[in-house]
């Protein structure tokens, strides 16, 4: 069975409703990358799998017991001859798991992909789980998710959100800080993609010119889809890459 073993490892670290798809589109752009999507998801291996890698019968049988045996065999059996293989991971992904060894370890390529408004991740999360719309293309018009029920803000449990968010952002930051193969990327680059165009341009070694094919989902404040903006609102300022004073 033909194997590429040259290519680089990538992985985009992130969470939800952080401009993460459109992230790994804008990675697809790059001449000589491909990139998977959520492929360490633990429910089911991806469909994307199936069509996209050589012997995916043997990455089926890793996929529950051996993570990093697993990205190996996707990495290496990838159809085509890219350069660099990527794949998404959210924290909540296989925590504890080698394949986060390898993640961290400085060999591949890491971009951090975090969303710094904490108080718009969470509304923008919970419009998202109330309409089933996770993604809006550019041919479509935003605040389609309008007519969703207003949110009933929970100060506990956007709490509890707001400190498992910063010991996750911690988390991933400490363990790059001192990786050359690194790179940050903030939400509101997402939206610049000629800016972000040159930094991949540098970052990856070869001329890059992105374009968007996703699009934000509402034009409107996210304390505007709250019910109960007085309770909410001392917290819409609140920042990822602040210290959580409970901690």
């Amino acid at each position: 069975m033909k194997k590429n073993t040259e290519a680089e490892s990538l992985f985009i670290i992130s969470n939800p409703r952080s401009g993460s798809t459109q992230l790994v589109q804008y990675v697809r752009q790059v001449p000589g990358c491909v990139c998977f999507g959520e492929i360490f998801k633990r429910d089911t291996m991806s469909k994307e799998l199936r069509t996209k890698v050589r012997d995916h019968e043997t990455a089926e049988s890793l996929f529950a017991t051996d993570s990093r045996g697993f990205w190996e065999h996707a990495r290496t059996h990838r159809k085509g001859k890219p350069r660099i293989v990527g794949a998404k991971l959210f924290p909540r992904h296989r925590r504890g798991d080698p394949i986060w060894d390898l993640v961290f370890s400085g060999t591949p390529r890491v971009i951090h992909l975090w969303r710094n408004r904490i108080f718009d991740t969470h509304i923008s999360s919970l419009r998202s789980q109330t309409s089933g719309q996770w993604q809006l293309k550019k041919d479509q018009q935003p605040d389609t998710q309008d007519t969703s029920r207003p949110i009933r803000f929970d100060a506990d449990k956007y709490l509890r959100y707001r400190k498992s968010a910063r010991r996750e952002f911690e988390w991933v930051t400490s363990r790059l800080a001192d990786n050359p193969k690194a790179l940050s990327v903030e939400y509101a680059e997402i939206a610049d993609p000629a800016k972000l165009s040159l930094r991949f341009s540098e970052y990856f070694g070869v001329p890059v010119t992105l374009e968007t094919t996703l699009q934000k989902m509402t034009t409107r404040p996210a304390l505007s889809y709250v019910e109960n903006p007085e309770e909410a609102a001392p917290f819409v300022d609140d920042l990822l890459n602040q210290p959580d004073p409970d901690r």
